[in-house]
């Protein structure tokens, strides 16, 4: 009996593993043969009728899985719902578990496999991932998951805006980022680099909030650190490793200072460690947080004092070797001062600034890098007590040159007034006119003053409009009140223009003519010696034409443009959002027009022209010399002149 049975188990051996099969693929053993399913899918016209994929070819060449590890595996196998021909339209995804289980174990509790189990439609299956049929491992050059091709496998899902907007996914094109990385670069050319599942993982893919996630925040310094594990010795001693190993949540790992897709290397200018950005943007997110400072009792004020330096000057000025913060602090291996280790540490300091200083010694190590952190030391006391002095005398010095200048400008137009006295004058404008360009100059430079003062408020004119009392609040009412005065005056003068006799007038002898442009040449060969005479004006010149004609247009785009962003929410009830900031660049621009016009053009023909220093004395009072009339308006003086003469010979 021990025999027969001993027989029996020995033919049974060579049968085991056919049993094996039927345990795990059923239906491999029992069910359809490849040649039954290629009776369909070898149609190269085969479309899938349901689902997400309707429409697309499901055509299966009979050497599929040729060259591939799956090479000679059956296709009921995998696609172990498929029972009888025809099968369900909508077939499950393949049962990759069945050889790969402690992979499926793993997927089904990462975020893609939580998502599918909700039935989830869009959750990526094994297939999105590694392919269907022409599956290959990942050391291979044409697999999906290859370090070259593996970003843009992840992008199918997580660059379509569509999947991003309906999973609510806070970074909607991380590719977009990541090709402008270093680590992009360098995986495309072959080299050993991060690219997505280094990071996210491959089959326990976690959301950056859940603590199991490879990128939650305090896990972040070991997910780098396994490409980077030098660097992540040197950090986890540093002030801030330590500040996260303690649980310090705002204490700053990788990503908040290398960035997480777009990560780039510190000679690209758009980098966040870039020598210029280093302090402009990356350490100040931490170090110039009122929040942070409060919070963790760090030394206030480090951005500002930094940049008063010469070194924080000279990086704002585009140096790329000036020192910044990483130079002095450290990068990786950054310690508060006090700790023997760190490079600022007092017996560190020589040898510290010793790289950018050679030689320097104990004493020029005392000299602070932070321009004015040590107001207590003696060396910042000098420093207040020789600033203070230095104020003092130029103030007095500077104050009392222009007070002499001044005396001697007095002067000057004292004379040049005594000398219109001793002239027959010629009334050139009206006092009517008179007034409106008063009026026009103080709403101008009002203007000009209180608005240029809000788009710069650290200048230290604005400082000391500041000091005088005229903040921020004071100069927005003044600002508004004087483009209500230039809107009212140039509404005023418009009606002036139409209504009255002289004003109709005023605007015809303003209208641009052919002898303008023939005046412009004429003018400019006359002063460069190519011409012996002057051109002859009337009673504008182009020059006057030029400037009254800009101020016209300037008046109407900058009263507009105010009033929409005085009344943005009136304004885009009638007009599309993006308006307000079209109006806020015009608005800006045109000041900046308008300024440098009045400054280059009007100031230099009636203040600084050599004819008229120290300044045209009509604008005081409406009137004109005769010599000046005769020699700026010749063909006007002519014309008034007769008009005289025939009133003399024909009097009434």
């Amino acid at each position: 009996m021990i025999k027969k049975t001993w027989v029996g188990a020995r033919h049974a051996v060579p049968l085991l593993p056919i049993f094996l099969l039927y345990i795990v693929f059923p239906i491999a053993a029992w069910g359809l043969s490849d040649a039954e399913c290629l009776e369909c899918h070898s149609d190269k016209t085969l479309k899938r009728e349901e689902g997400a994929r309707a429409g697309t070819s499901a055509h299966v060449p009979a050497d599929a899985l040729k060259g591939t590890p799956h090479e000679g595996v059956e296709c009921a196998s995998c696609h172990a719902d498929v029972k009888e021909v025809p099968h369900e339209p909508k077939l499950r995804p393949a049962a990759c578990g069945a050889c790969h289980q402690e992979v499926e174990g793993l997927c089904e509790k990462d975020l893609h496999g939580q998502a599918r189990a909700r039935g989830d439609e869009d959750a990526p299956t094994c297939g999105d991932c590694h392919g269907s049929h022409q599956i290959r491992p990942r050391s291979d050059p044409e697999s999906r998951v290859h370090p070259k091709h593996l970003p843009f496998t992840c992008a199918k899902c997580h660059a379509d805006l569509e999947v991003v907007r309906r999973h609510h996914i806070n970074v909607p094109d991380p590719l977009k980022a990541y090709e402008q990385s270093a680590h992009f670069r360098a995986s495309q050319e072959g080299q050993h680099a991060a690219v997505c599942s280094d990071c996210h993982g491959s089959h326990q893919i976690h959301k950056a909030s859940d603590p199991e996630a490879s990128i939650y925040r305090t896990r972040v310094p070991q997910t780098c650190g396994g490409c980077h594990g030098e660097v992540l010795k040197v950090y986890e001693k540093s002030v801030h490793g330590m500040g996260v190993a303690r649980g310090v949540t705002d204490a700053p790992v990788c990503t908040d200072c290398h960035g997480e897709h777009a990560i780039k290397g510190k000679d690209d200018p758009t980098s966040s460690i870039y020598p210029k950005n280093i302090a402009e943007t990356t350490c100040v997110r931490c170090h110039a947080d009122v929040r942070m400072v409060s919070k963790y009792g760090l030394a206030p004020g480090r951005l500002s004092s930094y940049e008063e330096s010469y070194h924080g000057l000279a990086v704002k000025g585009g140096s790329t070797v000036a020192a910044n913060c990483a130079s002095c602090h450290g990068v990786h291996n950054i310690l508060p001062s006090e700790n023997p280790e760190s490079t600022i540490h007092p017996s560190r300091l020589a040898q510290t600034c010793g790289q950018c200083h050679p030689n320097a010694g104990a004493s020029f190590t005392r000299f602070p890098a932070h321009a004015g952190v040590v107001p207590n030391g003696k060396g910042e006391r000098a420093a207040d007590v020789v600033r203070t002095a230095y104020l003092w005398l130029i103030a007095l010095t500077v104050g009392g040159m222009a007070a002499h200048n001044g005396v001697i400008l007095y002067h000057h137009l004292l004379r040049k007034l005594r000398r219109r006295r001793g002239e027959r004058l010629h009334a050139r404008f009206t006092p009517y006119e008179v007034v409106q360009h008063y009026l026009l100059a103080l709403s101008f430079m009002t203007l000009v003053v209180t608005g240029f003062a809000l788009k710069f408020p650290d200048a230290f004119w604005v400082k000391g409009l500041s000091w005088l009392g005229l903040e921020e609040a004071v100069r927005r009412v003044v600002h508004r009140a004087a483009g209500v005065l230039l809107i009212v005056q140039s509404v005023a003068q418009a009606v002036w223009f139409v209504a009255t006799r002289r004003g109709r007038g005023e605007i015809v002898s303003l209208l641009p003519r052919v002898a303008d442009v023939q005046g412009v040449i004429q003018n400019l060969r006359y002063h460069l010696g190519r011409e012996e005479r002057p051109p002859q004006f009337d009673r504008y010149s182009y020059i006057e034409k030029a400037e009254y004609l800009a101020l016209i247009w300037g008046t109407g785009v900058m009263a507009v443009t105010g009033l929409i962003l005085w009344f943005p929410v009136e304004a885009t009830s009638w007009l599309p959002g993006w308006a307000v900031r079209v109006a806020e660049v015009i608005h800006y621009y045109e000041a900046w027009l308008a300024t440098l016009a009045i400054l280059v053009w009007h100031f230099f023909f009636v203040m600084f022209h050599p004819g008229e220093y120290p300044m045209s004395a009509t604008w005081l009072d409406g009137k004109i010399t005769e010599g000046e009339f005769r020699h700026h308006h010749p063909l006007e003086y002519e014309r008034e002149k007769e008009k005289d003469e025939s009133r003399i010979q024909n009097p009434e």
